[in-house]
């Protein structure tokens, strides 16, 4: 069975497509969010786990992709706010850009479909 790693699963998309993914799809479901309390309703979902992950930590991405070893990778986290972002820029662009960069490379280390 394939792995399926969702990335920012804590998030209002993310959630209804790990449900989704979790009765839908024949894969192992992986969610992900940087704030774990976000992931407590989808630990009680069945064929779901999670993992609190920072993806503007590089050594966070790449242990999650060692631990998992997803096949697949759908990566939905990010700062999305206006005034979030406007209000602390570099934090903005660590997650935004830095934390794609880092699923990026972790992606082709590990020969992610």
């Amino acid at each position: 069975m394939s792995t399926c790693l969702v990335i920012g699963g804590g998030g209002f998309i993310g959630k209804h497509l790990c449900r989704l993914l979790a009765t839908e799809a024949e894969c192992r479901v992986v969610a992900t969010d940087v704030a774990a309390e976000q992931l407590k309703n989808l630990e009680k979902a069945d064929g779901i786990e999670t993992y609190s992950l920072d993806v503007s930590d590089q050594k966070e991405v790449v242990e999650a992709f060692k631990l998992f070893l997803p096949q697949k990778v759908i990566h939905l986290a990010g700062l999305m706010g206006l005034r979030e972002c406007a209000a602390d820029p570099v934090k903005c662009l660590d997650v935004n850009i830095m934390g794609l960069q880092y699923i990026l490379d972790a992606c082709e280390k590990y020969k992610v479909e």
